[in-house]
């Protein structure tokens, strides 16, 4: 580290911080590359609607995280409140799975088959859902937001920042368990 000419850093306050640890760099704040690429998506509105074969409904994206806790408590809250909203109109909720969430490999330890979670769910849903991630060639979170009409999701990923980059209305929700893992992983409990 005390060799170190030039350190990179996502923001100023990073790139001042590492004085400390790179006290002989000159440092730059570069941003975050991550975040371009999301203001550059893939596929447009039309072409993400077509895939998921949804024409007049209001597609709802949840993103899940590595927690099977956060993802069915969110997932739940949102089932409810959605059909108890459903009226005329036609809403489908799309559940994009966290490749880090195990519960669709999760199995029964004494019959050793698999649980099926998710697929549970999705046969009790009041409301049309959707799970992508569950098979190989599923659109991936990033490549489905430009196509919805909300997307809602955790505190802790980068989901609704590339939504409010598509200019799609983002919502961050969850309870107590969220908010202590983002004061865990971000020092605050604050959203990005």
């Amino acid at each position: 580290a005390d060799n170190a000419r030039f350190y990179l850093g996502f923001d100023e306050s990073d790139a001042s911080l590492a004085k400390a640890n790179f006290p002989g760099a000159t440092t730059f704040a570069t941003g975050n590359p991550l975040r371009e690429d999301m203001a550059f998506p893939k596929f447009t509105r039309a072409e993400v609607r077509e895939r998921l074969g949804a024409f007049d409904e209001k597609l709802i994206l949840l993103g899940g995280g590595k927690s099977v806790l956060s993802n069915m408590s969110r997932l739940s809250t949102v089932l409810e409140h959605v059909a108890r909203i459903s009226g005329d109109l036609k809403f489908r909720i799309v559940l994009s799975l966290h490749p880090g969430d195990r519960a669709p490999y999760a199995v029964d330890s004494v019959g050793g088959k698999g649980l099926g979670i998710y697929e549970e769910v999705m046969r009790e849903s009041p409301v049309p859902l959707v799970i992508m991630g569950l098979t190989q060639g599923d659109l991936s979170t990033s490549e489905m937001i430009p196509g919805m009409d909300v997307v809602i999701a955790g505190f802790t990923g980068s989901t609704t920042v590339e939504a409010a980059f598509n200019r799609i209305p983002a919502i961050c929700l969850g309870g107590e368990v969220e908010l202590r893992k983002l004061q865990k992983e971000a020092g605050s409990r604050n959203p990005e």
